[in-house]
């Protein structure tokens, strides 16, 4: 399973904690299917992994999916796992399914080698009693950036001991093997479910210089903008 913890190190690489390598070795992993005329990213490739971040980067992509990524397993059968999205010097990637732990590193390489970007943010979220340290804010977002992403000071960067796990720390850790500028971002919520109160830590994202400087502009109305991709199956949720 890839794991980060709060710092990036560049030197010996594991993807997977000592006790997940015979997992892996076991695991069953499927074939990825992108679009043959998907383009490499010369500029911000935004990915957002789960069902918050994938709400969140089709809020800020403002138009449809115009290809989507298929696994195919060993007997043939194809299942969609996520959605690609595109604008002027930006791409979309969403996952918002389940992948298995031999899956996540070579989703990563595929990812990165199909997209060739200038600059990578990953976008994730987790429950907050995975945090570990002192809560003192009402949103708590952290991040972990490689060192050539552009320094900022508008994310904390996530403390020691916290650990992250997943498609996205996958892909970080790929990008700082090869020397790409890429930060992911973690939303810490109370409640997983997609809302307007869980996606409002995502917010923070557009201080950050390489989307500041894109047009994935930030949602004056999270709630009108969730209503608009009815992503709602409970029409009583008090906090769309």
């Amino acid at each position: 399973m890839a794991t980060f913890f709060g710092e990036v190190i560049t030197g010996s690489y594991r993807y997977l904690d000592d006790e997940d390598e015979d997992a892996m070795k076991d695991s069953v992993c499927r074939k990825f299917i992108f679009p043959d005329n998907l383009c490499a990213e010369p500029g911000l490739l935004l990915v957002g992994e789960g069902s918050l971040a994938a709400v969140y980067t089709e809020i800020i992509a403002k138009s449809k999916p115009n290809a989507c990524i298929k696994t195919q397993s060993q007997n043939g059968s194809e299942s969609q796992i996520g959605k690609i999205f595109s604008g002027a010097g930006w791409t979309g990637i969403t996952v918002d399914k389940e992948l298995s732990r031999g899956e996540l590193s070579l989703l990563a390489e595929q990812i990165l080698r199909l997209s060739n970007p200038a600059a990578i943010l990953c976008l994730t979220a987790r429950h907050i009693s995975d945090y570990r340290g002192d809560i003192t804010e009402d949103t708590l977002v952290r991040c972990l950036s490689t060192k050539q992403f552009p320094q900022q000071k508008s994310i904390q960067s996530l403390e020691v001991p916290n650990l992250l796990t997943g498609m996205s720390a996958a892909i970080l850790s790929e990008a700082a093997v090869k020397g790409v500028p890429a930060s992911l971002v973690v939303n810490y919520v109370d409640v997983c479910t997609v809302d307007s109160i869980s996606l409002q830590g995502f917010q923070k994202i557009h201080q950050l210089p390489p989307v500041s400087s894109s047009k994935l502009g930030k949602p004056n109305n999270l709630a009108a903008a969730l209503k608009s991709l009815q992503v709602f199956s409970d029409s009583t949720n008090l906090y769309m």
